[in-house]
C-alpha cells in the first residue's frame, strides 16, 4: 500500500481542506489533478543501509532532527514527490468532541478511549467521545466502513484510510476520519493527520531514522501508535505559544525555542 495525501493552501482567511489521506492498494503511484498531490511511499528498506554514511539512527533526539521532523510534517504542504511550499499552522484550539460511526465502531471502543485520553494529555484540549445528542462546536467524526462501503465511495482509489479536516485561519473546526474496518492500524495515523500534521514522514530524505505513525504503512519507521518523536510534535504543535494561522518562518523560530524545553521537560 501507498499514502497518498492532499490540502488546500491559500491565504490567511481561506476555508482549508487539510490532511486529505490515502492509504491504497495495490498498484502504481499516480498523480493527482490540481494541488492533490502523491506522497512518495518508503519502500521496504534496511534502516541502516538505506541512511547512508553519516546519518542518524534512532536513539536520543536531538534538538534540530526534531525541528527537521516537525517542520517537515506541520509546517511544510506538499506539491509533488518531494516537493513542498511553506504552509501555516493549523490546529484544534477548542475542545473536540469525536462521534464514532460506522460497522466496527462498537468493538474499538475502548481503543478509542485511549486514543483520545492521550490526545487530551498530549494536546491540552480535550478530546472525548460526543454524547448522544447532536454535538456542537468542534467536531470529528470517524467512520469504519466496510470493504463493500470502501469501494462505493471511493471506486477508483482502492483506498483504506482517508482523513479530510477543514478550519479557518489555521483553526480548525470539523474533521473526517474514514478507515476500513480491517485496518484499525491506521487509526494514530490518521488523527496525527486530523490533529493538523499534513505530510507523511520519508526519513530517507532527510538522513534520519525517526520511528512514527505517519511514515508509510510499509516503511521500517512505520509505528502502530504513536512514537515518542509523534508525542514530542503534537505538544510542540499545541503548545499554546505556537499561535495557529502562523506562517513557516516565524512558526520555526517559536518552535526552535520550544523543541530543547520539550526535551528537557
Amino acid at each position: 500500500m501507498r499514502c497518498m495525501a492532499g490540502a488546500r493552501n491559500g491565504a490567511r482567511n481561506r476555508v482549508y481542506s487539510l490532511a486529505k489521506s490515502k492509504l491504497r492498494g495495490e498498484g502504481p503511484r499516480r498523480g493527482m489533478l490540481t494541488r492533490r498531490t502523491v506522497i512518495g511511499g518508503l519502500a521496504a528498506w534496511p534502516a541502516a543501509a538505506a541512511l547512508g554514511a553519516g546519518a542518524r539512527a534512532a536513539g536520543a533526539i536531538e534538538p534540530a532532527d526534531l525541528l527537521t521532523f516537525f517542520d517537515a510534517l506541520a509546517l511544510q504542504r506538499s506539491v509533488g514527490p518531494g516537493q513542498a511550499r511553506p504552509g501555516i499552522v493549523r490546529k484544534w484550539t477548542e475542545p473536540v468532541a469525536v462521534r464514532v460511526r460506522g460497522v466496527a465502531a462498537a468493538s474499538y471502543q475502548d481503543s478509542i478511549r485511549v486514543l483520545l485520553a492521550e490526545l487530551s494529555a498530549l494536546t491540552g484540549l480535550d478530546f472525548a467521545l460526543a454524547a448522544p445528542a447532536p454535538p456542537t462546536g468542534n467536531l470529528i467524526t470517524l467512520y469504519y466502513l466496510s470493504r463493500r462501503e470502501i469501494g462505493r465511495l471511493y471506486p477508483r482509489a482502492r483506498a483504506v484510510c482517508f482523513t479530510q479536516a477543514r478550519g479557518q485561519g489555521g483553526h480548525i473546526h470539523t474533521g473526517e476520519v474514514r478507515i476500513g474496518a480491517d485496518f484499525e492500524d491506521c487509526l494514530h495515523h490518521e488523527f496525527m493527520h486530523a490533529l493538523g500534521f499534513d505530510n507523511h514522514w520519508e526519513g530517507r530524505r532527510f538522513g534520519m531514522f525517526a520511528p512514527t505513525a505517519l511514515a508509510d504503512r510499509f516503511a521500517p519507521e512505520r509505528t502502530r501508535e504513536f512514537s515518542d518523536w509523534d508525542r514530542l510534535a503534537i505538544r510542540l504543535l499545541y503548545d499554546r505559544r505556537l499561535d495557529a494561522g502562523l506562517a513557516r518562518a516565524p512558526a520555526l523560530e517559536v518552535a526552535r525555542r520550544l523543541v530543547p524545553e520539550l526535551l528537557t521537560a
